[in-house]
């Protein structure tokens, strides 16, 4: 299986709605006391897309036809004259997903390589993320791709 990394056009659209509604019901099962819905629509993708803060890769594969296998959201977050931070540009990876059944294919690394690449051609300081505690499996996969944690968030309910 060949498989290979671009930047999501509108045709991929459909396909990324797909996919994410796989990931989110998985997130709504999880912290339903969080994620009350899927926020992926066709115009939130048309707009990050289209839009220079953003950026939206696929990992296709290409044998006998044409498969979007996983996605990534990216947002490119600069920081300037913060009064705390040194000036920098931050990639946060708002949505990192691959179909399960390819799991282990190396199509994550395909795809993290990709963002660790345009990371590079932007001049970015460093790439962030957010991991729901209950998902082990891509906490893993991030830390085997070299990403530390940084910051502990924690919550206790109250009621």
């Amino acid at each position: 299986m060949y498989i290979y990394t671009r930047e999501a056009n509108i045709n991929d659209i459909e396909k990324i709605l797909y996919l994410g509604k796989k990931v989110y019901e998985k997130y709504m099962k999880e912290r339903s006391d969080w994620i009350v819905k899927n926020p992926l629509n066709y115009d939130l993708i048309k707009y990050i897309i289209e839009n220079n803060g953003y950026k939206l890769f696929v990992v296709e594969k290409m044998d006998d036809k044409y498969e979007i296998l996983g996605y990534c959201i990216l947002s490119i977050n600069e920081i300037k004259n913060h009064y705390m931070f040194k000036n920098m540009v931050n990639i946060e990876i708002d949505d990192f997903y691959t179909e399960d059944k390819y799991y282990n294919y190396s199509i994550e690394k395909t795809l993290f390589d990709k963002v660790n690449e345009y990371a590079k051609e932007i001049g970015a300081n460093n790439i962030e993320l957010n991991v729901w505690e209950f998902n082990y499996k891509i906490k893993r996969f991030f830390e085997n791709m070299g990403m530390n944690t940084r910051i502990y968030r924690m919550e206790i309910k109250v009621n």
